[in-house]
């Protein structure tokens, strides 16, 4: 709950509600941002300088929902995740169970229509240009 640090909001099998803190573990991602505005959200990923760099954030415009903004080198690209009744997450055509497998999956899928952009954490960032390095070499 919003005004309440001991209640997480949660979702099971498209039902939501609300569950005590100490009835769960959590396991936070470092790429999940909560409520930050689009801007602060830029400014963000402007400073982290590899391309694929990415955040999700509570939505702005929708509230409830959620956000992907991603580093493409040059700009910072925002994404609503859609959501439909049958509690399956996506962007466009491929459908997700979870939030999570939405962002596994963009890993090796470009999330972008007009170039190849794919969600990288700073650890994949450092693999992926790592082996840039040796196949040039």
């Amino acid at each position: 709950m919003e005004d309440d640090q001991n209640w997480y909001k949660a979702e099971l099998t498209g039902s939501e509600g609300f569950i005590p803190k100490n009835y769960i573990k959590m396991k936070p991602h470092p790429w999940y941002s909560g409520r930050i505005s689009r801007q602060v959200a830029e400014k963000i990923l402007l400073k982290k300088q590899f391309h694929g760099a990415f955040l999700i954030r509570e939505s702005e415009s929708s509230p409830g929902d959620f956000s992907i903004s991603v580093n493409d080198g040059e700009q910072v690209l925002h994404f609503k995740v859609l959501r439909e009744k049958k509690c399956k997450y996506f962007l466009w055509d491929e459908k997700f169970n979870s939030i999570n497998e939405l962002v596994d999956f963009y890993q090796t899928a470009s999330i972008a229509k007009k170039q190849q952009l794919f969600l990288r954490g700073r650890e994949e960032s450092q693999k992926y240009l790592g082996s840039i390095r040796k196949k040039s070499s």
